[in-house]
């Protein structure tokens, strides 16, 4: 009796893995599916190969259990999420996957350039279509503006669209407005689920995989595309013979329109750019075909990922692109919607956190595909002496700036203190690209900093002064400013602002808040104590953080709290 309970118990636990492995391979189809439609191609010409070659694995990897226990938990709740979605009930359930790409950086990941509608029944895909975010937006008037903030920066556009449905970074308002602009354009907007993929994700495929070779005819000399850039690769690959044409067709354009002569010395001039390369003319047609690489790509990227021994590698690369946020996640079930909050992977900006809190949200406006140069550093200190505001040193290239004469005056002469504890958020943006092209330029940002609601700022550095929200997010309120950085330069983001009284040394805790699409970045907390004590860590920021300010059998310890 006891064996067959267990059988059952075994039976049991195959069958969830088989279906949980058979969610990863979802994930990861999705995942790769953000440079393009060859993967949903490659798919469907092989009659669901990939899945089901994905479940047939299960049977033979027995090292699952030798994941640490997080991951174990983790992939615990892509079981019960699986169940969910892949249910054997006859129920066609429908997903949208909003395509972002972080090399262009928005509050909720990354540019909405391309969105999927994927239909499932019984755990098979049914149908799935990827489409063009701006061709969805041309056929329909928006009834929205968009913040008023961003309207100053983007002068191009005042209403806001599909494409913008990511300027929060809150991804249950990314849903909400996504699924609006899906239904004003006349779309069935009723789905089950909706998850959004930074394409970030495509090189961290290839981490697994290893690099990638086209060996198709015709794309032999692409060379090999890998985890350290192989992503703009494909995107210039893609991209720039277009750029490059709709350039020569703007400058044949007024030739065309005044009738010059065809003999005329300034239609060969059309013909090169600045340094003498030609540029070559491309139909719809050819622009189109373009993408065929992407279907090259898949045919070798795809087999390499359903290998037994990628199988481990895959689960821990789907765990950690859900809890860095580069995949989020929402259901219409609440249920399903709670799971998933319950791991962080909604998201979600916390409403309910009461004690210090900070995020810092970039919005890339007009920069191109320059976050791909970007690097960031970020510094967060609260100061429970009140002494610690900066002073500025034009000689040293610092632009420090402050609130009023009155407080220049006293932080210069080193008189400034406050009873308050003085927080100072800082972000070092550095631009390592040396010169503009197709694809990347000086680096413009919006940005936005969420603070405890009741702080004032008082120092700044390198930015205008900031504009103020209140009461967003619950008991937050947010600062916003843009700035620029240069080709080739380094910038040092600063705000110093008074924190409410409510925030105490004693008991100290403080929640981080990661944007999605930024990767990982450095980051160093320090709290300095009333008796003038520093206490600091040193991080790779990779996912949401809570610090406190522990008493521990050595004193007073700075502790990151799982």
């Amino acid at each position: 009796m006891k064996t067959h309970n267990y059988n059952n118990y075994r039976d049991h636990r195959t069958k969830e893995r088989k279906r949980s492995l058979k969610m990863v391979a979802i994930f990861v189809v999705v995942g790769i599916m953000i440079i393009g439609g060859g993967v949903w191609w490659y798919v469907a010409s092989h009659k669901g190969a990939v899945l089901q070659k994905t479940i047939q694995v299960a049977d033979n990897v027995l090292k699952l259990d030798q994941l640490d226990e997080s991951t174990r938990e983790k992939f615990g709740v892509i079981q019960d999420i699986a169940n969910a979605m892949l249910a054997q009930d006859d129920v066609v359930r429908r997903y949208m996957i909003l395509l972002q790409n972080n090399l262009e950086l928005r509050p909720g990941g990354g540019f909405l350039g391309q969105y999927a509608v994927i239909e499932v029944k019984n755990g098979e895909i049914l149908s799935y279509k990827v489409e063009d975010s701006n061709i969805l937006d041309s056929t329909y008037q928006s009834d929205r503006l968009l913040p008023l903030s961003l309207q100053k920066y983007l002068s191009d556009t005042k209403k806001m669209k599909f494409r913008d449905s990511n300027y929060s970074p809150n991804y249950p308002e990314n849903v909400t407005d996504a699924l609006h602009f899906y239904a004003l354009a006349g779309q069935d907007a009723n789905f089950d689920g909706v998850f959004a993929v930074n394409a970030s994700l495509f090189e961290d495929i290839l981490t697994i995989t290893g690099p990638i070779t086209a060996t198709e005819k015709n794309y032999e000399d692409y060379g090999e595309f890998a985890s350290d850039g192989g992503l703009m690769k494909l995107q210039k690959l893609v991209e720039e013979p277009v750029f490059r044409s709709d350039e020569r067709k703007k400058c044949e354009k007024p030739l065309r329109e005044a009738k010059v002569p065809v003999d005329d010395p300034r239609w060969k001039a059309c013909q090169y750019d600045a340094v003498g390369k030609k540029m070559k003319l491309m139909d719809h047609g050819e622009e189109i075909a373009r993408k065929n690489i992407l279907n090259a790509i898949a045919k070798e990227m795809i087999p390499k990922l359903i290998k037994v021994d990628k199988v481990e590698p895959l689960i821990v690369m789907v765990t950690k692109n859900l809890a860095d946020k580069d995949i989020q996640m929402w259901f219409k079930d609440e249920k399903l919607q709670q799971l998933a909050k319950s791991e962080s992977w909604t998201g979600e900006v916390d409403d309910s956190w009461d004690g210090d809190y900070v995020m810092i949200s970039d919005a890339n406006v007009g920069a191109l595909k320059s976050d791909f140069y970007m690097r960031r550093n970020m510094e967060y200190k609260v100061d429970f002496t009140g002494k610690s505001a900066e002073a500025n040193d034009a000689a040293a290239g610092r632009m420090v700036r402050y609130i009023s004469d009155d407080v220049k005056e006293k932080v210069m002469s080193g008189t400034f203190v406050t009873d308050l504890p003085l927080a100072t958020a800082r972000m070092t943006y550095k631009n390592t690209a040396t010169e503009a092209s197709y694809f990347n330029m000086d680096y413009h940002s919006f940005t936005r900093l969420y603070v405890p609601e009741g702080s004032k700022w008082y120092v700044r550095e390198w930015f205008e002064a900031p504009g103020l929200d209140n009461n967003v997010f619950g008991n937050k309120q947010v600062y916003g400013y843009k700035f620029d950085v240069l080709l080739g330069d380094t910038i040092p983001t600063m705000l110093q602002y008074t924190l409410p009284s409510r925030i105490t040394e004693d008991g100290y805790k403080l929640k981080i808040q990661k944007q999605s699409g930024i990767g990982t970045i450095p980051l160093t907390v320090t709290v300095i104590g009333s008796d003038g004590k520093k206490y600091t860590k040193d991080v790779q920021f990779e996912h949401d953080m809570i610090f406190e300010l522990k008493n521990t059998g050595n004193g007073k310890e700075l502790v990151i709290v799982e």
